[in-house]
């Protein structure tokens, strides 16, 4: 995420995707060891991502209850350093997870089904939240009466230095520019990710290539990019279940 920052997702995320491609081939079975770091990340995903992006999303700079500019720049100022936010409560919640535990007459137990329950469950959260995003933002557009919002004109990289005309700033202009360069980029990495970690597990469903790609393209249009990759994540989780459970 530091690396993002400093270079940009457009550019760390497919060094990322590919690095761990390359480990993901080297590793054994990706075994959950820790049920409260698992228990743990739906509730780290929902306080250190979901809410801030909840605080720089609403309201939007359209309607009259839109906020100054400056008063957003503030919250999305926030939002920047979410993975901050995040990595501090994945590290404190387990530690307070273990703490209760140990008050309790019954300990409970540290099934690895449980743990990857948990995983799971924190991809669904990741699938929901981006899909609900994606219809939204979809939706928005096509109710819009305003000629120029349209997802041609915020998706296709034309004229190459962005769009022209109606936006008085290069703020604005700047939010066009990520849309339709840097997004795209994130899209198909995260996409070929997903589609190559599926295609490695040996105990994955006999379908052929075409029909898993086949799948992730009718995901990537309806419910989005992010959404089919999550959900690709958790059928993936399933399977290091059923894998784990044969090498016991």
């Amino acid at each position: 995420m530091t690396l993002s920052q400093f270079l940009g997702g457009a550019i760390s995320l497919p060094l990322y995707y590919a690095y761990h491609i390359l480990w993901i081939d080297d590793a054994d079975v990706l075994r959950v060891r820790d049920r409260d770091a698992a228990m743990a990340l739906p509730f780290s995903f929902l306080l250190g991502a979901i809410l801030p992006a909840i605080l720089a999303c609403v309201p939007t700079w359209n309607g009259p209850d839109s906020r100054s500019p400056e008063v957003h720049q503030k919250y999305l100022a926030i939002f920047q350093v979410d993975p901050l936010w995040v990595a501090l409560i994945q590290v404190l919640l387990p530690k307070l997870f273990r703490w209760l535990r140990s008050n309790e007459r019954n300990n409970l137990t540290k099934s690895p089904k449980t743990a990857h329950t948990w995983i799971q469950t924190s991809y669904l959260l990741a699938a929901a939240s981006s899909a609900m995003g994606r219809i939204y933002t979809v939706a928005r557009v096509y109710m819009s009466t305003e000629e120029g919002t349209n997802l041609v004109r915020m998706r296709i990289p034309s004229p190459p230095e962005g769009p022209v005309g109606g936006l008085p700033d290069a703020l604005a202009r700047g939010t066009f520019l990520y849309l339709q360069y840097d997004v795209p980029i994130f899209e198909f990495a995260s996409l070929s990710w997903a589609f190559l970690l599926l295609m490695r597990m040996p105990n994955r469903p006999r379908a052929s290539s075409l029909t898993l790609v086949t799948v992730m393209l009718i995901g990537y249009l309806t419910i989005g990019a992010g959404a089919t990759v999550s959900l690709a994540l958790y059928v993936r989780e399933g399977l290091l279940l059923e894998k784990e459970r044969g090498t016991d």
